[in-house]
């Protein structure tokens, strides 16, 4: 979206406008089983976010912020991080080095083999938390069910499906923490995400998880930009303001030049937003 202004014989232009930013189709996308060692595997390495959170577990916590994670059995045990030691099933680059092993970083998983991963878990957003609900949430299934099948399912704001992955087989024949196995699964979305399931149906055994991924993509529908026309010797000062968000951030705009953007100044812009553009100018009249 452009806007280009004609000066009149004058030497100072003030103007404050209003645009809107275009409203577009939402977007969404699945992804995987992609394999997976560390987050340089990610489909979302890479990209630009507003936030961002991975949580890999390997504090010993669970406490990125605006998520839950349930566990889908009925009847079952909460869920436990687990590790280093025993069976665990981390990320292979957990431990700082990449050999074939997460037994020495650490995993989500149910407190007690309740045969749970034939219901798997559900990892759901907070939009009060957050303030929107993430574009883009990924995991990594980790080990389940030796002879099971692996399935994932992701909803959008409304809580409607965004589509299924599997079931596909994944898992190998070992539960000593094994990384070969270890698959991304996730999805985006430009209205955002509610929530992702992850499970192993028909599986018998506990469902291992790690590096849940999730956060807000930058998201510009189009250039907000505009340009002087009839001044020489321009100097211009501008100000972009998303009044949907209450940002406001300055244009930096050389001396002489004739165009400038509000993306440029990094306020991010998503489509509907209200965006209002203080402009000075000055200059000689041609």
């Amino acid at each position: 979206m452009k806007a280009n202004y004609l000066i009149i014989p004058s030497h100072i232009l003030a103007i404050t406008i209003v645009l809107f930013a275009p409203s577009l189709m939402a977007d969404s996308r699945l992804y995987g089983p992609v394999p997976y060692v560390s987050f340089s595997n990610s489909p979302f390495n890479g990209i630009s976010f507003t936030q961002f959170y991975l949580e890999d577990f390997e504090d010993g916590l669970f406490n990125t912020p605006g998520v839950t994670a349930i566990n889908n059995n009925p009847g079952g045990s909460s869920l436990c991080i687990y590790g280093p030691g025993g069976a665990t099933d981390s990320v292979d680059e957990d431990d700082g080095i990449i050999d074939g092993s997460g037994l020495n970083g650490h995993e989500l998983s149910a407190c007690s083999n309740d045969g749970g991963d034939n219901y798997g878990t559900t990892f759901i957003f907070d939009k009060d938390v957050l303030g929107v609900f993430p574009t883009h949430v990924g995991i990594v299934w980790t080990d389940g069910s030796k002879t099971a099948k692996t399935k994932f399912e992701a909803f959008d704001a409304s809580g409607n499906s965004l589509g299924v992955i599997g079931p596909v087989k994944i898992s190998d024949d070992s539960f000593l923490g094994t990384t070969g196995e270890d698959r991304f699964f996730g999805a985006s979305n430009t209205d955002g995400i509610s929530k992702i399931t992850l499970r192993d149906p028909t599986g018998y055994n506990t469902l291992s998880i790690d590096h849940l991924q999730y956060g807000m993509a930058r998201n510009s529908p189009t250039q907000i930009s505009g340009g002087v026309n009839g001044l020489s010797s321009l100097v211009m000062k501008a100000t972009c303001t998303n009044i949907t968000t209450g940002n406001t951030i300055p244009v930096k705009v050389k001396n002489g030049a004739a165009q400038w953007t509000c993306d440029n100044t990094g306020l991010v812009i998503n489509a509907g937003d209200s965006i209002k553009i203080n402009l000075i100018a000055t200059g000689t009249a041609k």
